[in-house]
């Protein structure tokens, strides 16, 4: 850049009166460029500051001043890379406007992006802030529902259940708004040309270059100069993990949850769970009382003791979003699960008792193959086309029984129906063939719908293996369950100071629809199959309590049902029975198995005294903690306990954890074969 070259000049009367340099052009443009960037930082810092109002009522009660100022520090830095990155391509404009004396085109490229990227932001803001209150964290895995669920139904959902047109409405006034201001903000630099008309030096001229140099690449690496750049783990600023959550961008959170996605679907994605790649100590770290082997599935083999008495019909029931804590002493006031509380006294019922996932699909995908969830989308991974051996209806079949999935939604939801097809089942029968769209919504048919057709399609003749698949506690809670008898008008006393009315008592209502309708169907099949047995557990916690900040057990556990008096009057459960979604289909084997049966589990029997933990996604339960398995490992307490006294070892429940998940992901996304010791470890 010759900085003495004139870039405009006017001629008049032999008199130059005006004189532009390159440089001139230059300092001007980087100050316009330098007020964009100042422009998007305040946005996407408003942006956070909505977000932390908006929820504000999901903090910690310890959370103050410091903790606020300190996240909005760390956010600062996320702010300054994403407005650095779009500053980029509009620097670069400004150096060839400069030098070939086009002011226009870099004009023109910073309001264009700089529009651009302010219009994007207030959407992608306002999309975050309800993602935040329905899944507590900005966008993470669940955003990819957008690729795999079923979009029309998410755009049914969405629009009945929120007000999306008064929405739309104020993002295009706040856009044209911020647009509006932009433009006027853009207009002048921060000092005016003729101030920067003096004679700079040529080495200082290089030195502030190399300085704006410095700058951006610091910007665009979060403000590091370091050995790394900025990264997801330097969130975790503050005490509050909640607002730990809200202090990167939603453009973080997006890119974070795309690139986690796609590490996983490819080798790299067994570092996730077991960095170094050796499985053959992570098999050792699971499986310490049994030998090496070649094969993953060669550690899964189960011997089953033997059943005196089997049962002839087992019937297990998904439940939308059926969680533990209404089961708890303190909630019993609302009557929200009564009909599985009243089995649950001749029956077994666990409440220490964690899921495979946080989503339908993933619970589903764990509870139908016997493999943990580990982010990967098991249903759409190639292997799932056949069964699993771990598959509990290809393991039943074995059995000689005959496998049913029944599910009040529609068979092309996630390729449900094709996929338990492959996964064992003999029938395959969902919302579309049960009450031709009379009842439900695009979620599905009513719970009482969908119990009606079992009944009619199960004949009690062969022996079965049945799993039934509810929908009706799920938005947009459509069920008039008033008319159904839901009499719930006010908060009980006792829980009216935890209240705050984000839920409404009718959404909690569709909780109490779904309970009745299950313990009547129960009550109902019971009679009219011969020694029958029911297992009855929710597919994942609802998202859905009564105020903002449920306690870690609240929001991370479902119950496990257990019921057949014909059945179980012999069985005699530990004190303290503790488990998650995989120990459901060995105890339901076990107990239906002849002695020396050879099947395959990831799980054990609930029923078993010395079982005392439990699995789940990014969570461990024992007798009297649960816990967290993160970044860090967080032992939490369970109900109203206190922690335990003895507290376990945190990095000896992550190596547990890490082993489990790594195991399970190199079965579905590698095989069974298990990589030789010594042998190159998976590449990204």
């Amino acid at each position: 850049m010759r900085g003495n070259t004139p870039a405009a000049g006017i001629r008049q009367m032999g008199r130059l009166l005006s004189t532009r340099t390159v440089w001139d052009d230059f300092t001007v443009h980087v100050q316009k460029d330098a007020k964009l960037w100042a422009f998007l930082v305040a946005l996407l810092a408003a942006v956070r500051a909505v977000l932390m109002t908006t929820h504000s009522g999901q903090l910690d009660r310890t959370t103050g001043a410091a903790a606020l100022l300190a996240a909005f520090a760390s956010g600062l830095r996320y702010d300054c890379q994403v407005a650095t990155w779009v500053i980029v391509p509009v620097l670069l404009a400004s150096v060839v406007g400069s030098a070939t004396a086009s002011t226009g085109l870099p004009d023109r490229v910073r309001l264009g992006l700089g529009t651009a990227v302010v219009a994007l932001s207030v959407v992608i803001g306002g999309i975050d802030l309800g993602y935040v209150g329905e899944y507590g964290n900005q966008f993470d895995h669940f955003v990819l529902g957008l690729v795999f669920d079923d979009f029309r139904a998410i755009v049914a959902t969405i629009w009945t259940g929120y007000p999306v047109g008064w929405g739309l409405l104020a993002m295009f006034v706040l856009v044209a708004g911020l647009v509006w201001s932009l433009r006027r903000w853009l207009r002048r630099p921060f000092i005016d040309a003729p101030a920067t008309r003096r004679s700079i030096p040529t080495l200082a001229r290089g030195m502030l270059v190399a300085v704006l140099a410095v700058v951006v690449v610091a910007g665009v690496r979060g403000g590091s100069l370091g050995s790394r750049p900025l990264q997801e783990k330097d969130a975790a600023t503050t005490p509050d993990h909640f607002l730990n959550r809200l202090i990167p961008t939603p453009y973080h959170a997006l890119w974070q949850a795309v690139a986690d996605y796609l590490k996983l679907q490819r080798a790299a994605g067994l570092t996730a769970y077991v960095p170094d790649g050796n499985l053959a100590r992570a098999a050792r770290i699971l499986f310490p009382d049994q030998p090496p082997h070649s094969t993953v599935d060669d550690y899964l083999v189960r011997v089953a003791a033997g059943s005196a008495d089997p049962p002839r019909h087992l019937l297990l029931l998904i439940m939308e979003s059926y969680d533990a804590w209404p089961l708890a002493d303190r909630y019993r006031s609302l009557g929200l699960t009564e009909g599985v509380r009243e089995l649950g006294r001749t029956g077994i019922l666990v409440t220490r008792f964690v899921p495979a996932s946080t989503g339908t699909m993933s619970s589903l995908g764990a509870l139908l193959t016997g493999l943990p969830d580990v982010n990967v989308y098991t249903h759409h991974q190639p292997a799932a086309r056949r069964p699993f051996p771990s598959s509990p209806a290809a393991i039943f079949r074995r059995l000689g029984c005959r496998t049913r999935m029944f599910y009040a939604g529609y068979l092309s939801w996630q390729r449900i129906g094709e996929f338990c097809a492959a996964q064992g089942f003999d029938e395959v029968h969902g919302g579309g063939a049960i009450d031709r769209g009379r009842s439900g919504n695009e979620w599905g048919v009513e719970d009482e719908a969908l119990f009606a057709y079992v009944e009619q399609h199960l004949p009690a003749d062969r022996p079965s293996f049945n799993v039934i698949i509810t929908t009706s506690y799920h938005p947009p809670f459509n069920v008039d369950v008033r008319s159904k008898g839901f009499a719930l008008q006010v908060m009980p006393p006792s829980l009216a100071p935890l209240y705050d009315g984000r839920t409404s008592l009718v959404t909690f209502g569709h909780l109490w629809y779904s309970d009745r309708a299950a313990a009547r169907f129960i009550g109902v099949m019971d009679q009219r199959l011969p020694k029958a047995l029911f297992a009855l557990t929710g597919d994942h916690w609802s998202r859905r309590f009564l105020n903002r900040t449920p306690a870690f057990w609240e929001r991370s556990t479902v119950p496990l049902l257990l019921y057949g008096p014909s059945v179980l009057s012999g069985v005699r459960p530990p004190d303290v029975p503790v488990g998650g979604h995989l120990d459901i289909a060995p105890t339901l084997i076990e107990v239906s198995a002849p002695a020396g049966f050879v099947y395959h589990s990831l799980g054990d029997n609930l029923l078993v005294p010395q079982r005392r933990l439990g699995f789940g996604s990014g969570r461990v339960i024992g007798p009297d903690y649960l816990a967290e398995i993160g970044e860090r490992v967080t032992i939490h307490p369970l109900s109203d306990q206190v922690p335990p006294t003895t507290a376990p070892d945190p990095e000896e429940l992550r190596r547990l954890y890490n082993a489990w998940s790594g195991l399970a992901w190199w079965r579905i996304m590698k095989g069974n074969a298990l990589p030789a010791a010594g042998s190159p470890q998976p590449s990204p």
